[in-house]
């Protein structure tokens, strides 16, 4: 018998702790071949893969690769923190430090080894599956073919090979730094009471409410500085949360004297008190990782599923173009949608005067006029607003553009244009025309007032047609036609703010934005929720020995098997669940916070999102308390 030979009994002796860890690994490998093979297909060559995709590709290669480095790291101390009573055995039997060291090196190569070829091996399998996806949702016109690349084969290998085996000699220096009676009084200690301060208590709770209250008040134009104050209080808030507030909340439950003697609640209670805040930095890394997977891929398909209606209430009127760029004038237009089958149901012509900064007082931007009249033609069918009326020498600001959420706010300006004097009382932010270089700053004047610019300033008007289709989805033909000629008679690429723009265009880009977003955050989503559930898998089974006690010591005073299982599931269940509760209170904080640009509610779509992860989750859980339930019963009864 050698160390070989050794290190397989020993994996076989520790699967059940292996078995997760196992899976997660070949995970890891299986998306990290997967994404390589698409990047090294020769589609990359052909161009038919948008080169926003491919810098996304690179970017999910590194976070895996950083993903699997933490990861693996993690998992082998935890492995090697639940096994050092059998290396201080090992070491009281006569074996060396180096030959303990090679022992565990033979162990992680087995792992890591059968991980990576199992892992690229459904990764040969699913790449057709993959490609097929992938061209799908990128909208492509030629599918992805198969292609088995070797170059990827050796690259996944030679990665995950130094991983797996410098983290494994890394462990000879962990295991030389502790003495063997140290590695024996590690696993027979007992568990000290923990104790919490009611001034980080209420830190905790400051720091989250600042969090929530920042996000659920955050606009776009502070957008920036709100993440600057939201994300180190979430991170204090939830730390301590889980190595604070979580104990004085058990703490303070213990009390009830009627609660804390009610049914299994004493053992469960009475474990809690010293597992949450020994655990705790799991569980932040667990709530934490948690909250970033649920809002980025709830945040991506929301965008993605609701990009129809975010386009139509971001674009009110289906096409909008500025002046005649190009030479392209209303008759062309109409012209264009009988050529493409496009039935215009509505259109307007709407007059501005335009003023640059320096020809304005009171404004320190461009300011595009219009009058009352056209102005209330617009919002004819506007949701939120009424039709307007202004006096001779009043006037009203509007900003129409996605990022307001529509309110009417209360000013006091005044404004002169040559010899008039205008009193704005009123400013308007939110969508009412299509967003262009001409809407995003209006000022909205009397008629007689607007008529009198008009004539002293006719050099400077600029006019807005404004287009209503029965169906606007098959009018992107006719856009792209039209913005094609525009850039053929002008020399000049075509910018949709400031000339061109479309309900269609905005739908395509949203969709051209979030549909490999989605893709993306989907797949390192549940990387991370494996991860979650494998870092609580493996914490959960460093408690095995010190459970095992507890079990003998309780079935002796006779508790049975029933209520001794009950016990470990609540324990297991309140550690799975806690963190990934705080995490779904933060995601949907952040939904809402980054969800601004929509004018309704967005929480089906989130709400989905995070059903499904539960049910992912829900199951590791299960699986996680049938073979940790299973280990301890079973060695506690032998």
């Amino acid at each position: 018998m050698n160390l070989r030979t050794i290190a397989v009994k020993n994996v076989k002796h520790h699967l059940r702790s292996y078995l997760a860890y196992f899976l997660s690994c070949t995970f890891t490998v299986w998306l990290f071949f997967q994404y390589l093979s698409l990047l090294l297909h020769p589609v990359f060559e052909e161009d038919m893969i948008p080169n926003e995709f491919e810098i996304l590709l690179y970017l999910v290669q590194g976070m895996i690769v950083l993903f699997a480095f933490l990861f693996i790291g993690y998992s082998q101390s935890a492995f090697l923190r639940n096994r050092k009573k059998d290396i201080g055995l090992l070491q009281v039997l006569g074996m060396e430090v180096r030959q303990v060291t090679r022992l565990i090196f033979w162990e992680n190569i087995f792992i890591g080894f059968g991980a990576i070829l199992l892992g690229m091996l459904i990764g040969l399998i699913s790449s057709k599956l993959f490609f097929l996806m992938v061209s799908r949702i990128l909208g492509l016109t030629q599918l992805i073919p198969f292609h088995f690349s070797l170059s990827a084969v050796w690259i996944t290998v030679v990665i995950f090979f130094l991983l797996f085996g410098g983290f494994s000699l890394w462990n000879r220096w962990m295991i030389k730094k502790v003495s063997i009676a140290e590695l024996f009084r590690q696993s027979v200690q007992p568990k000290k009471a923990q104790s919490f301060s009611w001034g980080w208590v209420f830190l905790s709770v400051l720091s989250l409410a600042i969090a929530y209250y920042c996000m659920s008040t955050a606009k776009v134009t502070n957008l920036f500085q709100r993440m600057l104050i939201i994300f180190p209080c979430i991170l204090l808030g939830t730390y301590l949360f889980f190595t604070q507030a979580s104990v004085a909340f058990v703490r303070f439950v213990s009390k009830s004297k009627r609660l804390f003697y009610r049914g299994k609640n004493l053992f469960v209670l009475a474990q809690l008190r010293f597992r949450l805040k020994e655990n705790a930095r799991i569980l932040f890394m667990v709530a934490i990782l948690s909250s970033i997977v649920l809002t980025s891929v709830g945040v991506s398909f929301t965008y993605y599923f609701e990009s129809e209606r975010l386009a139509q209430e971001q674009h009110p009127y289906h096409m909008n173009l500025v002046g005649s760029p190009g030479g392209i004038t209303p008759q062309k237009i109409r012209q264009s949608a009988k050529k493409h089958q496009v039935t215009i149901q509505q259109e307007m012509h709407l007059p501005f005067v335009r003023f640059e900064q320096n020809n304005i007082q009171g404004m320190s931007q461009i300011v595009h006029v219009l009058s009352v009249k056209d102005f209330n033609r617009i919002i004819s069918d506007h949701p939120k607003l009424q039709s307007l009326s202004l006096a001779a020498n009043e006037g009203m600001i509007v900003r129409s553009s996605g990022i307001w959420d529509g309110q009417m706010n209360s000013t006091s300006k005044e404004l002169r244009l040559g010899n008039q004097s205008i009193q704005v009382k009123r400013e308007y932010q939110g969508v009412v025309l299509n967003e262009s270089m001409v809407s995003s700053n209006m000022l909205v004047v009397n008629d007689s007032m607007f008529q009198q610019i008009k004539k002293q300033f006719s050099d400077q008007q600029v006019t807005v047609h404004a287009y209503r289709f029965t169906d606007w989805k098959p009018s992107k033909p006719m856009l792209d036609d039209l913005t094609k000629q525009i850039e053929q008679n002008t020399k000049r690429k075509v910018y949709p703010y400031e000339t061109l723009n479309g309900t269609v265009m905005t739908y395509q880009l949203l969709k051209d934005i979030f549909a490999p977003l989605m893709f993306v955050s989907l797949l390192i989503g549940v990387l991370f929720f494996l991860a979650s559930g494998s870092i609580l898998y493996f914490r959960i089974f460093t408690e095995q020995a010190y459970d095992r006690r507890q079990m003998n010591v309780l079935q002796k005073i006779g508790i049975s098997k029933k209520d001794a299982v009950s016990v470990l599931t609540w324990q297991i269940a309140l550690l799975f669940f806690a963190p990934f509760f705080v995490g779904w209170i933060h995601a949907a904080f952040a939904a809402k916070w980054l969800g601004f640009l929509f004018q309704s509610a967005v929480w089906t779509t989130f709400l989905w999102v995070s059903l499904g992860y539960l049910i992912i989750y829900g199951l590791y859980f299960l699986w996680t308390q049938n073979q940790y339930v299973g280990a301890v019963l079973k060695t506690s009864t032998e």
